[in-house]
């Protein structure tokens, strides 16, 4: 799997890009993330249900929830997201 993440100027902007389809994995979303999907498609799956994420698709994830994910990336073109998060103050 190939990728590349970009960490923005402003804290909790973050580009995304995949080459390659990922296998998938798991991830614990630990506060409120905000997605824009560019192009590809990003499965996410919570166990009780599957969402797709298409290009032009923008979702709000909760937080305190694990995910499991698969990304797909276009023929001949790269998975472009940007999740924008939110960090709660103590």
């Amino acid at each position: 799997m190939e990728s590349k993440i970009k960490n923005s100027s402003t804290p909790g902007i973050v580009y995304s890009c995949y080459h390659k389809k990922s296998k998938g994995g798991e991830h614990f979303v630990s506060e409120h993330v905000l997605t824009y999907q560019i192009s590809g498609t990003l499965t996410l799956s919570d166990g009780a249900k599957e969402y797709e994420h298409k290009e032009g698709a923008l979702k709000l994830l909760t937080r305190n929830q694990l995910l499991r994910f698969t990304k797909n990336p276009p023929e001949y073109e790269n998975l472009n997201r940007f999740p924008f998060t939110w960090t709660r103050k103590p």
